[in-house]
């Protein structure tokens, strides 16, 4: 078990190569990785599909209400 998290924290907290951290979160086994990758690339048809692949549905409301904000979209 500490492996596992040893290698995010190291990764995410540690690590001043910037090159690893992007390669990390971009291939990550997490949606929410890959989600903010594309969406802070402008990548947003990638962006859409990996968000719906997140299976919290606050979690995706709550993403969903950020990015229509970040767009301009208040009726929603």
């Amino acid at each position: 078990m500490v492996l596992l998290i040893g290698k995010d924290l190291y990764i995410f907290k540690f690590s001043t190569n910037l090159n690893t951290v992007e390669h990390y979160v971009k291939h990550s086994k997490q949606p929410y990785y890959r989600f903010l990758y594309a969406y802070l690339h402008d990548n947003e048809v990638e962006a859409e599909k990996e968000l719906a692949k997140i299976t919290s549905d606050k979690l995706r409301a709550y993403i969903t209400v950020v990015v229509e904000l970040h767009r301009g979209n208040y009726d929603l």
